[in-house]
């Protein structure tokens, strides 16, 4: 069946795609690569938009798995729509220069996951994924 969802749907898909890719290399063209760091504290998500994202992402698999198997693309759809909501609310929170390092590369390391999930997202609904919009 045709997924059917509106350019809201897709702009909630394709701005934080884009919005984080953003994020990650102003921090990389200042010298902080987070590539290059496997190590980081994770104790440090403790917010509980952190840990409600941590959450979010944990259930992607799940909320495909129930999508296909009761033929209900709209579940899918609802899924992006709230990490969507999670992502945009710590983005408009979070000063990301008054972090501590420890706290900056953790939530980076976060926010990457959040990427892929959402290039997950666009790859099954067949969609490019845009690092710059």
């Amino acid at each position: 069946g045709v997924i059917e969802f509106t350019k809201n749907d897709l702009r909630n898909i394709v701005y934080p795609y884009s919005r984080i890719s953003s994020i990650v290399n102003i921090f990389k063209n200042e010298g902080l690569d987070i590539d290059d760091l496997e190590d980081f504290s994770v104790e440090c998500l403790d917010g509980p938009l952190e840990q409600e994202i941590i959450k979010k992402i944990l259930g992607f698999k799940e909320a495909v798995i129930n999508a296909v198997n009761q033929n209900q693309p709209y579940k899918f759809i609802k899924y992006a729509n709230e990490l969507y909501e999670l992502f945009y609310k710590i983005n408009a929170s979070t000063l990301y220069r008054q972090l501590s390092r420890e706290k900056l590369i953790a939530l980076l390391k976060l926010l990457s996951s959040v990427k892929i999930v959402f290039k997950e997202i666009l790859t099954i609904l067949e969609l490019p994924a845009l690092d710059k919009m």
